[in-house]
């Protein structure tokens, strides 16, 4: 089998979108697996990777000759990409295989020889594509937006509660939570989707659908998901087997509220910080009354308070009664939030008391227009102390 393929316009894109789901090591998760596609017309070739949990594939256009009956190779990436970088970049480079175990790469000049594994022994999932069900469709960088968001809120290590290292869609509702914060992003379009996205795999996902400018096909099977693009492109996770709990969700009103400036809060925290023992993570809001501002306070490794206000930019109550008290919530938490705001100007608190405890609701709408009311990203901050 021999096929020229152009490097810059054609090959480098289609070997950017499976390198997230390459492996390491000698054996096949390491490798490049180059196939003629099933209903190949000698102007297509593809490119497929797998690193046990994650897999992908793209075609690209290159001029083949499978004449000799070879259909498929295996090539290490390290080792292609060091010949790529050293190719120019209008280089027209050619791959061609001795009895499909040897394969040359060649542009004029320079003619370098890869072994190539079986590729027989490769894990394809074409079986899988077949019979994937078309969940959603939905646009690409939104659905990466949600699962960037909601991933932030996720348990990281999987040793204390394997269930709360995903996110998962349940009736439209994207959750996540790592026992102090939980993320509840409901979601246009994807209320028959029951993805389940692992924490460890979000990088090499949000990589695939970052890189696509339209929509993207939600595929979804018995043990994982696919995302399809226009041009046949698939980037796949197999279904982490510990499944996230049930949840509710919280009313659509709160006790009462706090509108506050985020540049504020984010300075006073560091501040506080700069103070308090390494591994305290209680952050204290008290209000005395409706004409005082909100208190921010942690206690120093002196064992003293360090206080700082925080000015109302608004604020009100369901009832009239505006909150008067303490309570703490974990520090990590709240930074995430603020982080994952980006650059909003000022954060709206839902402050909600309740008979043991409470919880502070924070609530955006991202894609929001006159005609549109966008997607529901909810944060709800449970009080760790009140």
């Amino acid at each position: 089998m021999k096929f020229k393929v152009a490097k810059t316009p054609d090959l480098e894109p289609a070997l950017s979108v499976v390198k997230a789901s390459l492996g390491s090591g000698d054996d096949l998760e390491s490798h490049l697996l180059f196939r003629v596609p099933a209903k190949g017309d000698g102007t297509t070739m593809e490119v497929l990777t797998h690193s046990g949990r994650v897999f992908s594939s793209c075609p690209f256009k290159a001029e083949v000759d499978a004449s000799d009956g070879i259909k498929m190779f295996t090539i290490k990436e390290s080792r292609l990409r060091m010949a790529l970088n050293a190719f120019p970049a209008d280089s027209v480079v050619t791959f061609e295989t001795e009895d499909g175990k040897v394969i040359d790469v060649s542009v004029p000049g320079s003619s370098p020889s890869y072994q190539s594994l079986n590729p027989d022994d490769f894990p394809f999932w074409d079986s899988i594509l077949e019979k994937a069900e078309v969940k959603a469709t939905v646009n690409a960088k939104r659905l990466a937006n949600a699962l960037s968001f909601s991933r932030l809120f996720a348990l990281a290590d999987e040793s204390r509660k394997p269930e709360l290292c995903v996110c998962e869609i349940r009736d439209g509702v994207l959750a996540s939570t790592d026992n102090s914060a939980a993320a509840l992003l409901t979601l246009p379009g994807m209320k028959e989707s029951a993805l389940r996205m692992h924490g460890k795999d979000a990088s090499s996902i949000l990589a695939f659908l970052e890189g696509i400018d339209g929509n993207v096909e939600v595929l979804e099977y018995d043990r994982g998901v696919l995302f399809r693009r226009a041009d046949g492109a698939v980037f796949g996770e197999g279904r982490f087997q510990a499944q996230f709990p049930a949840f509710g969700t919280p009313g659509d009103d709160d006790q009462c509220w706090w509108v506050l400036p985020i540049n504020e809060i984010k300075t006073a925290m560091a501040v506080l910080r700069s103070a308090a023992k390494d591994k305290d993570q209680a952050l204290t809001f008290s209000r005395v009354d409706d004409k005082s501002p909100v208190c921010l306070s942690m206690i120093a490794t002196t064992g003293k308070v360090t206080k700082k206000d925080i000015p109302l930019v608004d604020s009100g109550s369901e009832d009239g009664e505006i909150f008067a008290g303490e309570f703490d919530v974990d520090f990590n938490s709240l930074q995430t939030l603020l982080r994952a705001l980006g650059d909003a100007e000022n954060v709206r608190f839902g402050v909600n008391r309740r008979k043991k405890g409470g919880y502070l609701r924070i609530l955006s709408n991202p894609y929001k227009t006159d005609s549109e009311p966008g997607d529901e990203y909810l944060v709800i901050l449970r009080w760790t102390r009140s």
